[in-house]
């Protein structure tokens, strides 16, 4: 993690093999390096470090002279050359391309269990959760899609490994396509035949992940509405889909401008928001959750929004009567500022209903990256799926961001250094968490350790997705069971 003084100065940067800091009593505002190397020397040299520690003092207010005064060591032993180098629910990794060449894997570095970052003043302990909120998040998403969360046995085994392994903050999902997996009074229960009627997952993972010192946010896909694992389960009474799925009487289903139907909600659509919010708010107000876990607070694509319900919206806010098309600048402004308005209303909801609470979301990193000549209103989170969530985290409207920074390090990792420079700078000027997430499943375990060090020099922690696959190839808790004895150890 990164801070920053009053007076605009860099003060540390934690990473897991030491600190970097600026010692005030020195008095020459110059970059100090302790004696270990970082590991993001050995991966990316010199040059990439520096130019990292001079936007993160940029971040600050500093000049880069101050980030680069002192000068950086060098490993004793080699390193790599100076030039080598979102998802689905189910997992399924979407097709990416770059002109990215792939960078020198090493074999797994053991990491060092990251040192108490210097003039950092613990949180008080809350009196269940022993979390303290100045701790590094080392946290797991846990989906739906197989047998993990479905029993007692299954989620007590899935806590137990979590625990033994270091994690501190459990990410898992507890409603899937609008059927929830909890006692709901908005909800239809879910058909699920692998999950018994009478047993309340949420109420038994909170519980579990609590007397284990871990913290658990309940995560909630807002916009899919549908999955083809549903064709073969009879659909509860009033679920979404067959009230209000395409076809319908009042469909609450996001539509192209071609008129063609999606299989998301369109969050755009009024009677879509108050529902978003109830399914939130109940589950806030009703379990003892650390947080509400947002996840799809986005349009799907760029031509989306053309709900007749999302348009009568449009038509009464702007007056207009035309059908826009699809880059309309005020249509596209209309649609991001849906989604930040919805995100108001969920906040507002939550907290009111339960105060402590907090808001976390899974957030688009996906393709090109924020650099140098390509900002973040050019990603394509921003353009074409209507996601600022970079204002968000300026106005305070999530606690904690996780960037899902889902890239191939064999052909992507120029992506990666793109986000995880971006998210360096952007944590040093926000108050909430920054903890980027690694798709796990598309890499080796050395593969991914080369992200793990590197998203852990500024960042405020890692995520992984997901538990039910930590590595692309052999056992599927490799990669956590490695962090678990090195990073991650207790």
């Amino acid at each position: 993690m990164m801070t920053c003084e009053p007076s605009g100065r860099l003060t540390h940067v934690r990473n897991p093999d030491g600190v970097r800091s600026v010692d005030p009593a020195d008095g020459d505002g110059m970059m100090h390096v302790d004696e270990r190397v970082p590991n993001i020397l050995v991966r990316r040299g010199t040059a990439f470090a520096t130019g990292l520690l001079v936007a993160m003092a940029a971040a600050c207010g500093s000049t880069p002279q101050d980030a680069t005064a002192a000068a950086l060591p060098t490993s004793s032993g080699s390193t790599s050359p100076e030039d080598t180098p979102s998802r689905d629910a189910d997992g399924a990794a979407r097709p990416l391309e770059s002109t990215s060449s792939p960078r020198e894997v090493q074999t797994p570095v053991p990491l060092a269990v990251s040192p108490t970052a210097v003039e950092l003043v613990p949180s008080p302990t809350p009196p269940v959760v022993p979390v303290t909120a100045d701790e590094d998040i080392r946290g797991i998403w846990i989906h739906l899609f197989d047998s993990t969360l479905k029993t007692p046995a299954s989620i007590d085994a899935m806590l137990d490994e979590a625990a033994a392994n270091g994690v501190n903050t459990i990410i898992a999902e507890v409603v899937r396509r609008n059927d929830a997996y909890y006692t709901s009074d908005v909800l239809p229960r879910t058909n699920d035949p692998t999950i018994a009627r009478d047993f309340d997952m949420v109420e038994h993972i909170v519980a579990g992940a609590h007397a284990r010192g871990m913290q658990l946010h309940a995560w909630m896909p807002l916009a899919p509405a549908w999955h083809t694992v549903y064709q073969d389960i009879p659909p509860p009474p009033g679920w979404v889909w067959t009230e209000h799925g395409p076809g319908t009487a009042a469909p609450w289903i996001n539509r192209r401008h071609n008129g063609d139907w999606g299989e998301y909600l369109d969050l755009g659509v009024p009677a879509v928001q108050d529902h978003v919010v109830a399914v939130l708010t109940e589950i806030a107000e009703r379990y003892d959750v650390d947080a509400i876990h947002l996840d799809y607070l986005r349009y799907s694509a760029k031509d989306m929004g053309y709900n007749p319900a999302t348009l009568a919206d449009f038509a009464v806010k702007t007056g207009r009567s035309d059908v826009p098309a699809p880059d309309d600048r005020q249509f596209t402004e209309f649609r991001r500022n849906t989604l930040t308005d919805l995100l108001r209303r969920i906040r507002t909801s939550v907290t009111t209903a339960s105060p402590g609470t907090r808001i976390s979301g899974a957030v688009i990193a996906q393709g090109e990256g924020p650099h140098e000549g390509f900002s973040f209103q050019q990603t394509r989170g921003y353009a074409s799926y209507y996601q600022d969530w970079e204002a968000w985290l300026r106005e305070g409207l999530l606690d904690e961001a996780m960037p899902m920074m889902y890239f191939r390090e064999a052909s992507h990792a120029e992506w990666f250094d793109h986000w995880e420079s971006y998210v360096d700078a952007l944590a040093a000027q926000v108050d909430a968490k920054i903890a980027p997430g690694l798709g796990a499943w598309l890499n080796s375990i050395p593969e991914s350790v080369a992200q793990f060090n590197e998203a852990t020099v500024g960042a405020d922690g890692v995520m992984l997705y997901s538990y039910q696959q930590t590595q692309r190839t052999g056992p599927t808790n490799g990669l956590l069971t490695h962090l678990g004895q090195t990073a991650w150890k207790r």
